[in-house]
């Protein structure tokens, strides 16, 4: 394989392996921090690990009548005492928990008339669990702060000083290395199936209890950097095969079916019945010559068959009736948000409408007394051009300043009325520069200054769409942010709507687009951007074939408010997309 380059990442946790135990540790971080996730697969989450092809029961629970410690004694005799008592104990206390949530998340658990789970023996449930991996991987999905890389071969550990400080590997679809750097690391990589040769004859050699791909590459990194193989003692390998889901743990716990050898001899009460006697047992029959054995099935009388059958149906129409309500209620939820949506979009076009009237009538009212008062002044101005005529201007001038007066006045009463606020500092032409982030108090709009200041104090300021023509006393200087960063306000009437500024997107996505077709709305879309103060702007333009990448990149390089464009990089979508810094 060549490898194509070397990705450095860093993050707050490293997951190796996303499997079951990988899948449930980032949804059990994430519920009790913030930190950054990255989980490597080296398969894909959706099916991945010992659960992908599914399980039917769930074999660890503490059924009704049964308490943890039952089951650490369960364990510590099926494992001939080769346990960490404390380890079992503390994961025992918490199996029906871990259950609950896996029910919530969708997994289908069989239940009896009076809503209680259906025990199969002393510690397991019956479930309908081929969706298990799938509904997982959909969890993780859709956590925020996790990040999935799939078809990543974690192959060491980074280790300085005894302590591990990430990882390394190699992805098989890009062809990059990588190197992660995490605070923690956990590895979760499940067993070491081909550690031994399996038990099936002919067609079956190649299939084990665990999967073949649970090659024990976590345990070789482990033991290689120097860790303690805790309670790796005792290696448990199955007598029967798994292809998809195997019911033979069922018919054999469920209706006791006999364990017997060719010559139909029972010879599991030889031996013992835990799980490493009946192993034991089968493998000396074998040895001495009295092989192959069997779990002999003829003896379950017809009562127990339509009984074994029955508990499939039921399961199978408990799976379809969960599967439906599911899906009712995922539409519930659409509907839910598209009448959300439909009404704050009504809403927002209300307070617009409104918001424009006032802006309106306002901006009509300010025009007429700017008219008047140039008219004023140019009346007073024709009347000194007659001065020689000796005119006596006294009594004008007087009427005059009264008319001014008058007007000033109605212009400040009208102010009052739709901004009571005053600046906070009275402004001059030296304190405005074009550019500048500004509040337009009698209209209560923020905006941004397109003009310099005239000999009479009025400017341009640019309000979104609308550019108004407002007195310098009108302004009060604002933090830039303020109409750059998209924040819901609250309006009169009590109810949220956004600031025009914040409906420009930070992305624009070109995909299957001309090029022609891309650059036209690519350059409104960055006027759109610039004006509104976004100070970077992510292009999706994809891969392909790179000509729509090229012509949008050509038409970067004539902007003249652009700083400098790039493409993505590890997270930002790599060459798929461009990264473009404006000018400040």
């Amino acid at each position: 394989m060549k490898i194509n380059g070397l990705k450095k990442i860093t993050t707050d946790v490293l997951i190796i392996g996303g499997g079951t135990a990988g899948c449930y540790a980032a949804l059990t971080i994430r519920e009790q921090s913030d930190a950054k996730i990255i989980i490597a697969e080296k398969a894909n989450i959706k099916r991945s690990g010992c659960l992908a092809a599914g399980v039917n029961a769930i074999n660890a629970y503490i059924v009704e009548g049964r308490k943890p410690e039952d089951y650490v004694d369960y364990a510590k005799k099926d494992a001939d005492d080769i346990v960490r008592e404390d380890l079992l104990l503390t994961m025992s206390e918490r199996l029906n928990e871990v259950t609950a949530k896996m029910e919530k998340l969708g997994l289908v658990i069989l239940k009896d008339e009076n809503g209680k789970y259906v025990a199969r023996g002393n510690r397991n449930i019956k479930i309908n669990g081929e969706n298990i991996k799938p509904i997982l991987a959909s969890a993780v999905e859709a956590l925020e702060g996790v990040s999935v890389i799939n078809r990543l071969n974690i192959t060491d550990y980074i280790v300085k000083d005894g302590r591990i400080l990430g990882a390394v590997g190699f992805n098989i679809d890009d062809g990059y290395a990588y190197e992660i750097r995490a605070k923690k690391v956990l590895c979760a990589t499940g067993g070491a199936a081909g550690l031994y040769k399996p038990n099936n004859p002919g067609f079956s050699r190649h299939k084990m209890w665990y999967p073949p791909f649970n090659t024990g590459a976590g345990y070789a990194m482990g033991i290689n950097a120097g860790a303690e193989m805790t309670t790796f003692e005792m290696r448990f390998i199955a007598l029967r095969c798994k292809d998809t889901i195997a019911p033979t743990g069922t018919i054999a716990q469920g209706v006791g079916a006999k364990q017997v050898n060719s010559k139909g001899e029972v010879y599991e009460d030889k031996y013992g019945l835990t799980t490493s006697q009946r192993v034991y047992g089968t493998v000396r029959e074998n040895i001495e010559g009295r092989g192959p054995c069997y779990l002999r099935t003829e003896g379950i009388s017809s009562e127990q068959d339509e009984s074994f059958e029955d508990v499939l149906s039921s399961l199978e129409s408990s799976r379809i009736t969960i599967e439906n309500e599911r899906r009712e209620i995922e539409q519930y939820k659409q509907e839910i948000a598209s009448l959300k949506s439909e009404m704050e979009s009504k809403q927002e076009k209300l307070n617009e409408q409104r918001d424009r009237i006032i802006r309106q009538a306002n901006e009509e009212a300010h025009a007429v007394l700017r008219e008047a008062k140039e008219y004023a002044d140019q009346t007073m101005k024709m009347f000194h051009k007659f001065q020689k005529d000796h005119v006596d201007l006294s009594a004008v001038e007087k009427e005059r300043q009264n008319l001014r007066k008058h007007m000033n006045k109605a212009e400040k009463g009208m102010t009052q009325k739709t901004a009571a606020k005053k600046p906070k500092k009275e402004l001059t032409a030296k304190d405005i520069s074009l550019g500048d982030a500004v509040k337009v108090l009698s209209m209560n709009l923020k905006g941004t200054v397109s003009s310099r200041p005239d000999n009479k104090g009025f400017l341009f300021v640019q309000m979104g769409i609308i550019r108004s023509k407002v007195h310098i006393s009108d302004l009060e200087l604002i933090d830039e942010a303020e109409i750059t960063t998209p924040t819901m306000q609250r309006t009169g009437a009590g109810k949220i709507r956004m600031s025009k500024a914040a409906h420009v997107s930070t992305e624009i996505n070109l995909l299957g687009k001309t090029v022609d077709e891309a650059v036209a709305e690519l350059d409104k879309y960055l006027d759109d951007a610039y004006i509104a103060h976004l100070k970077s702007v992510r292009i999706v333009h994809g891969k392909g074939t790179g000509a729509l990448r090229k012509g949008v990149h050509n038409y970067l390089k004539r902007q003249k408010h652009v700083e400098s464009f790039r493409l993505g990089e590890f997270g930002e979508g790599d060459a798929g997309v461009t990264i473009v810094e404006f000018k400040k």
